[in-house]
């Protein structure tokens, strides 16, 4: 998860087009603002976590398009989890 959010950091969404398509949402925006986005890794006590922060609200709408993609994909064992101070458009 380390790896993969270094490569999110430069703009390479590779891993997550091949796996959904280069037309799943969010991701044409967030591979073109990816120097807008400020992606975090930490540990959990199960594994990690990757927390995305922008005050861009077009690339907050790409990731929720993204995320919500990812979850309709991936199902029961994806987990959604959004900050308590969530910005919505």
């Amino acid at each position: 998860l380390t790896e993969e959010a270094e490569r999110f950091r430069q703009g390479d969404f590779h891993d997550p087009a091949m796996i959904h398509g280069e037309d799943m949402a969010g991701l044409h925006e967030l591979m073109m603002g990816a120097d807008g986005l400020t992606i975090q890794y930490s540990d959990l006590e199960n594994g990690g976590q990757l927390l995305y922060t922008t005050e861009d609200s077009a690339l907050v709408t790409a990731l929720h398009a993204w995320f919500d993609q990812q979850l309709a994909d991936h199902g029961d064992h994806a987990q959604a989890q959004r900050p308590e101070t969530d910005v919505s458009p």
